[in-house]
């Protein structure tokens, strides 16, 4: 069998590590090399909690080399004599670089023809802004969607896979080999995220005329979303990185709860006196049930990993599952609400269009008297395929209670972090999805002392986009 690794050498990138993980796990890589360049923004924790469900080899770079593309270097040497003797293929890529075949090519089929090549050279598709201002939570595949055409000059840069197994392969080719060569993607090319958003661009541009760099990279000429072929089974990735974090946060917040960790308590604007008080609304909070249609009830294919709404004379997908809606009553309007499902499902995230969250419940916020269901990260009103979703009355079951079970301790007493350490010290046993409402639902201010002390734990899907925005200008 063909063993195949993908290599990064990277430094502060814990927005979008998690998706360069979903990604290139989605294609079929055997084995993912990294090497951590001693990030201080939590990278290094999410590589950490993503190892011990793929075969992730993480490294931090050496502290005794100065110059950062010397460390870079060493990395890269040391891998390659390390994995020559293991891995067919390699390619070392950076962390805004996305691998992609085309005409339904796999990572298998796309190297089998290649068995006696030692180099195989892929051109970068610069991929610019799409207009996006701030950090976005989704995958940038997801995010930007429009690139600059082939003849593009940057197009001729190349990465490569190398096959150590041949003699006389060059470990590092170089990037601008082939430059006199126009632009080839008829096969496979490297998605090249150069712009990213605006604000960041800005912010960790080196360039000397940065308005000249933005200009260069924001390309946006051609619309294409072929790749997104790859975001359902990275979403199904990315869920569990996400879940990994917070239950990884969870157990944190639990040893400053048992230990009533002044000095982590003051970080988070708390004092050790919360444990004895139970809030201004010790009550558990009660919710109303609704079901939601559109006009036909809204269901989530657990095979396919999809949303439907088959009509009546439509036969139902087996392993469908029915979604509901429950709203806090004792909250003010605009309600916090979570979308779910009437019963416990196998899938590990239930997905919307344009809804970040990554678990198997959506954090919303609802207008009851307008029919507004609005996503509580992003603000905006949440739909399926264009029609907007109906919800009526349900009657309140004890089935449908217990499954908010999990969620009551992080939210008795009010959506505040006193509540949620409370939660946590009541709680029993690590729960993602409770954890993960209880953080969507926070005020601004409590989640910016979260965040701050758990750089990188805090997944940006639940970050309501006024946290998203407020980091990228700080």
């Amino acid at each position: 069998m063909m063993k195949t690794a993908a290599l990064l050498f990277v430094r502060n990138n814990a927005n979008n590590i998690g998706w360069w993980l979903a990604h290139h796990i989605a294609l079929g890589f055997s084995t993912l090399i990294i090497c951590d360049d001693h990030s201080t923004d939590g990278t290094w924790d999410i590589l950490l909690n993503a190892k011990p469900f793929y075969d992730l080899r993480l490294f931090r770079s050496n502290p005794n080399i100065e110059n950062i593309t010397e460390r870079q270097l060493f990395f890269q040497k040391e891998a390659v004599e390390t994995g020559k003797n293991e891995f067919d293929w390699m390619i070392f890529l950076a962390s805004d670089e996305y691998l992609d075949f085309s005409n339904d090519l796999t990572l298998e089929t796309f190297l089998e023809p290649h068995k006696e090549n030692n180099i195989i050279p892929i051109n970068w598709c610069l991929f610019g802004s799409n207009g996006q201002i701030t950090p976005s939570p989704l995958s940038p595949i997801e995010t930007f969607t429009y690139h600059a055409p082939l003849e593009h000059h940057d197009h001729r840069i190349a990465r490569y896979f190398i096959n150590p197994t041949v003699q006389n392969t060059p470990p590092f080719p170089d990037p601008f080999t082939h430059i006199d060569q126009p632009a080839d993607w008829s096969h496979a090319r490297i998605l090249h995220f150069a712009a990213g958003d605006k604000t960041s661009f800005f912010q960790h541009c080196t360039d000397a005329a940065p308005a000249e760099a933005w200009k260069h990279f924001d390309r946006n000429d051609i619309h294409d979303v072929t790749p997104h072929r790859w975001l359902k089974t990275a979403r199904n990735v990315g869920a569990t990185i996400t879940q990994a974090n917070l239950a990884d946060l969870y157990w944190r917040l639990h040893q400053i709860s048992k230990d009533q960790d002044e000095n982590a308590l003051h970080a988070l604007g708390l004092s050790p006196l919360i444990f004895n008080d139970d809030g201004p609304n010790t009550a558990p909070p009660s919710f109303q049930f609704f079901s939601l249609e559109t006009p036909y009830d809204l269901l989530w294919d657990a095979n396919k990993n999809e949303l439907i709404s088959p009509n009546i004379t439509s036969d139902t997908p087996s392993n469908s599952h029915k979604l509901i809606l429950a709203l806090e009553n004792n909250s003010p309007s605009p309600h916090f609400s979570i979308i779910l499902s009437k019963d416990i499902i196998p899938s590990t995230y239930i997905h919307f269009d344009q809804i970040p969250s990554l678990l198997n419940i959506i954090p919303v916020k609802v207008l009851v008297k307008e029919q507004e269901i609005i996503c509580a990260i992003t603000g905006k009103n949440i739909q399926f395929n264009n029609n907007d979703i109906i919800f009526h009355v349900l009657n309140t079951s004890d089935d449908l209670s217990n499954r908010l079970t999990p969620f009551i301790p992080f939210i008795q007493g009010g959506h505040t972090l006193s509540s949620l350490l409370r939660g946590i010290e009541r709680s029993l046993a690590p729960n993602a999805t409770a954890l993960g409402y209880a953080i969507a639902t926070l005020p601004q201010e409590d989640l910016k002392r979260l965040t701050a002390l758990f750089p990188g734990l805090i997944p940006v899907g639940l970050q309501p986009a006024y946290s998203i925005s407020d980091k990228a200008d700080s």
